[in-house]
């Protein structure tokens, strides 16, 4: 049977206990402030190894990505419509 994946949320709670927040984690290991976030967010795979290793677990134990119903789309060039707004009237 496949063992689930850890959700984001799970993965933060799981980091926080072990370090007592975040920052404090981010900043043991030589991180930028937000990186851990980052990497959750699928932005940074080096991250999410050092995460993985932190909570000795896998780098694929992790469920992350993008929130579904998100776009990659920047909301900065205003030349298109929001890819949430698409269908909107």
């Amino acid at each position: 049977m496949a063992k689930r994946k850890l959700h984001p949320e799970e993965v933060k709670a799981r980091l926080r206990i072990n370090h007592g927040s975040m920052t404090a984690f981010e900043e043991a290991n030589g991180l930028n402030r937000g990186a851990t976030n980052d990497a959750l967010r699928g932005k940074s795979k080096s991250t999410l190894k050092v995460i993985a290793q932190s909570l000795g677990i896998s780098e694929t134990s992790i469920k992350a990505g993008p929130k579904p119903g998100t776009c990659e789309k920047s909301i900065s060039d205003f030349s298109e419509n929001h890819c949430l707004n698409d269908g909107a009237k």
